[in-house]
């Protein structure tokens, strides 16, 4: 999926990416420089102990900014209301564990050589319906030149008790919010609830197993 190639380049390239003061861009632009920050101060201080507080700090940072409850939800789409009080706050859980244990991977890549030289233009932003999740949007439109390649991500923010929160990116205009849904939906479909609940809780152990 191209998102997991793309957005670990896009972190580090952004950040003096506009000029634009509006709230939802605002939020971007100060999270995109804490994670810069964070990543820095790894190049400073390569000790293990250092390495696991700073990760549970940009951990804790990325789930304050991205609204994972929405983002569960919204994946599993017409199945979420079908589902038991207690299967929806289990997935929930779950999902948002997942979830930033993903992030921390894709948005400080401690491994990776970042390429400095990626280019990355605001183009515009917008305030509209997005008719695929019915929200009222804040989108962030950008354009990122890799060497010879260029693509589109579009950042799609809406306010959660009077604060932009990301719910979705689209990567060349393909949702990873859909993507997620698409996945799920194909999981339920042929296999049930359970089967993707428990393929999701091993995924997590084994992500667990890797970070101790």
């Amino acid at each position: 999926m191209i998102y997991k190639l793309r957005l670990s380049v896009l972190i580090f390239a952004i950040i003096a990416f506009m000029e634009s003061c509006s709230p939802g861009a605002q939020e971007i632009n100060n999270f995109f420089q804490y994670t810069n920050a964070i990543k820095h101060e790894m190049q400073s201080n390569k000790s293990e102990e250092k390495k696991q507080k700073l990760l549970t700090k940009v951990r804790k940072r990325l789930l304050t900014f991205i609204d994972t409850e929405y983002v569960a939800k919204k994946s599993l789409g017409k199945y979420f209301n079908t589902l038991s009080d207690n299967d929806k706050n289990e997935f929930i859980l779950i999902f948002h564990e997942i979830m930033a244990h993903n992030l921390v991977k894709t948005y400080i890549p401690i491994n990776n050589v970042v390429d400095q030289d990626v280019n990355v233009e605001f183009i515009n932003e917008e305030f509209k319906k997005d008719e695929m999740f019915n929200e009222n949007a804040n989108i962030i439109h950008m354009r990122v030149i890799d060497e010879s390649i260029i693509y589109y991500v579009d950042f799609y923010l809406h306010s959660v008790e009077g604060k932009f929160k990301l719910y979705d990116v689209h990567i060349d205009g393909a949702s990873v919010l859909m993507d997620y849904q698409n996945q799920f939906y194909g999981i339920i479909s042929t296999k049930g609830f359970p089967y993707l609940l428990k393929r999701l809780k091993e995924k997590y152990e084994k992500l667990e197993a890797a970070s101790s």
